[in-house]
């Protein structure tokens, strides 16, 4: 499997589009971060923990748009993390906590829940490049075979 990394490389100077995009997606990341803790504790295939999935989904799309706007190296994924990580970073009295948190099992889950959010929309991306590709192959043959037919009578 390869390993991309999801951080960009560090810069010097902080870029004003992400620290934009940081403050534009702090609700969007509670809310993600609040789905996926409700999400952890439904059944799976539960019609409420599907619901939750899908508003998770449309969630990352927004951030993934404002990745893709951003460019270089920045993913989605990587904005709702360096998002929920200047949330943790306001909610804090000590500079760093001492050991893993029940909040930093939930944020796993989350990210779980946004990669399979993000592979699911490159899934559907794919299922319909697959069926464009099967007809035009289906288009071609048939456009060769009437050609095939046509200059065997002439």
């Amino acid at each position: 499997m390869l390993h991309t990394a999801i951080y960009p490389a560090a810069q010097a100077e902080p870029d004003p589009d992400v620290e934009q995009a940081i403050a534009d997606f702090r609700s969007v990341a509670r809310e993600i971060r609040d789905c996926s803790d409700r999400i952890v504790r439904l059944p799976s295939g539960s019609a409420e923990r599907v619901a939750l999935e899908q508003r998770v989904f449309a969630a990352t799309s927004l951030l993934d748009l404002r990745a893709e706007r951003i460019g270089g190296a920045w993913t989605g994924q990587a904005l709702l993390e360096v998002t929920q990580a200047a949330i943790d970073h306001d909610a804090r009295r000590v500079p760093s906590p001492r050991v893993g948190s029940a909040r930093e099992r939930l944020d796993r889950v989350q990210q779980a829940v946004t990669r399979k959010a993000a592979a699911t929309r490159r899934l559907a991306e794919a299922e319909a490049e697959f069926t464009a590709a099967s007809a035009a192959v289906a288009v071609a043959e048939l456009a060769a075979a009437y050609i095939a037919g046509r200059s065997a009578r002439s």
